[in-house]
């Protein structure tokens, strides 16, 4: 759950007749590290964390980095587990947000000896000073940390499974208060049925809610459990006889602001779901993503946007993920590919521009062997106009343009970027007040889609180099704009700009293209 700052995105342009949004304005390769271990939230200033484990040999090794708006790192602290001989356990790490600009850090950790095992939990400042680190000692053993979330006063709530009931395999929930106090845990089994996995998250009336997998033998159901922030049991529900009967796997648990709990995985016949679940169990909708051998991984939403789910099908040969935007009563709004083969979806987050963040398990480096984690932000929600396309490139198709950040002028906060463009390929945005339509200048293979005094954004620091991926952006400063006469203006509230990147590339003899165009307004 995530509240949206007064801040507006400056939205990709897109011509109306394309409306395929989401193009990744960053990416930041954060590895090689252990498979399924990383994490990714989206922060409250912009920007995002990242959490991730180092690689056997060094498993008892965190690292913990905060990320730009542009995927560059601000800072990065390793933290090193005071258990001697403790090793971080599998698929464990999660991250949530404080009620300020810092964040929670869980992670289960095996002792050197049997059945020592705990959940510890960091607490940590925007510039990563290290608030508090509060341990949660358990008996038994295979503890794996599977969710986290913040509570309603600046803590947070953690959830974990493994043989820690005396009932055999079952959950345990606990509440970490901000200053590192642990305010209850409590460990909940069911007799004959072994209890793991899905999440966790605050329900409309401020309760807590876990629904994950109970099983016993072959038979697999879906069960529903509730707590008090202070911790008292409420009680317990089996989801069967719906959407989530049979052989079914729940991947993710989330809630909004308005205390809707969505659920998230795979159904019986092994493709992937997502559904709002009410308070008694009740399955209100339930929205099918995908086909054969898919899952729905995470999801979150902002405020009143859309849900954003990432889900896919990375067993299969094509390792193909997607990330969908859904209504609030689960319609699909629009939905993009994740670029890049990726293994799996590991998280996803929202940050403060409404920006989406995932988290990607790749294939092993070649160099490493071992799995890279990488960090997209995808650009959310587009709605500005577009004045016209690009033209096809070396790729097989256009690239596009577009501008995030903030709308307000005061802010200062403007990133132009392009997508879609050549790998390394040098270029520069161009900019001017009026548009118009200029057919491949000086033998181009693309159009101008400016008029009258054009300006070139090609100072240092301005000129840009696109990724692999074709990506590229440009932060500016609206006070400064070069304004094609030998001098530079500064854009005033209220007016248009308009604005195309211009580019080389080898389509197959050497040359240059152009963006599609589109137009800036600050208010």
């Amino acid at each position: 759950m995530r509240t949206l700052a007064t801040l507006h995105l400056l939205a990709l342009a897109m011509p109306a007749a394309a409306q395929a949004p989401l193009p990744i304005q960053s990416s930041t390769v954060v590895g090689p590290w252990a498979q399924n271990h990383g994490a990714v939230l989206g922060a409250p200033r912009g920007g995002a964390w990242s959490v991730a484990r180092h690689d056997p040999p060094a498993m008892d090794v965190v690292r913990i980095e905060r990320l730009s708006d542009q995927g560059d790192r601000l800072w990065s602290r390793e933290v090193t587990h005071p258990v001697t001989g403790g090793t971080i356990g599998p698929n464990t790490l999660r991250i949530a947000p404080d009620d300020s600009d810092g964040a929670y850090v869980a992670m289960s950790v095996e002792g050197p000896t049997l059945g020592s095992v705990e959940v510890r939990v960091l607490h940590l400042a925007d510039d990563g000073t290290l608030l508090a680190s509060t341990p949660v000692a358990l008996p038994g053993s295979g503890l794996v940390v599977f969710d986290l979330i913040p509570d309603s006063a600046g803590g947070v709530i953690f959830a974990a499974s493994g043989a820690v009931t005396s009932l055999g395999s079952g959950i345990v929930v606990g509440r970490v208060l901000p200053d590192g106090t642990l305010a209850w845990t409590d460990a909940a089994g069911s007799s004959g049925w072994r209890l793991a996995g899905g999440g966790i998250a605050l329900d409309a009336a401020g309760n807590i809610t876990w629904i994950g997998h109970a099983y016993s033998g072959s038979v697999t159901v879906v069960m529903k459990r509730d707590w008090t922030t202070a911790g008292a049991p409420l009680g317990q529900t089996w989801l069967s006889g719906n959407d989530w009967s049979g052989n079914v796997d729940v991947r993710h648990v989330a809630g909004d602001a308005a205390g809707h709990v969505l659920i998230g995985g795979r159904n019986d016949l092994s493709a992937g779901q997502i559904s709002r679940v009410l308070p008694d169990g009740t399955v209100v909708w339930t929205t099918v993503l995908g086909g054969a051998s898919s899952w729905v991984s995470a999801f979150e939403r902002v405020d009143t946007g859309p849900w954003w789910v990432a889900h896919g099908a990375p067993a299969t040969p094509s390792n193909e993920l997607s990330l969908t935007a859904l209504s609030p009563s689960g319609q699909i709004l629009d939905s993009t590919s994740i670029p890049g083969v990726g293994v799996d979806v590991l998280a996803l987050d929202v940050d403060a521009r409404g920006s989406v963040w995932t988290a990607v398990l790749a294939p092993a480096d070649p160099t490493s062997l071992h799995p890279e984690i990488e960090l997209n932000r995808f650009v959310a929600e587009p709605s500005s106009v577009a004045t016209c396309g690009g033209e096809m490139n070396s790729t097989g198709a256009p690239a596009i343009g577009g501008a995030v950040g903030s709308s307000l002028l005061a802010d200062g906060d403007v990133t132009l970027f392009g997508a879609g463009l050549p790998p390394m390929a040098f270029g520069f945005f161009v900019t001017g007040r009026t548009g118009g339509f200029v057919p491949h200048p000086g033998a181009s293979d693309g159009n101008l889609c400016l008029t009258g005094a054009i300006g070139r954004l090609n100072r240092p620091g301005e000129v840009f180099l696109s990724d692999g991926a074709g990506r590229a952006h440009v932060v500016i400063d609206p006070g400064d704009v070069p304004n094609g006469q030998g001098g530079v203006a500064a854009i005033t509230a209220g007016e248009t700009w308009h604005f195309q990147a211009w580019y080389r590339d080898a389509n197959p003899a050497p040359s240059s293209n152009f963006t599609g165009a589109f137009t800036l307004t600050l208010q």
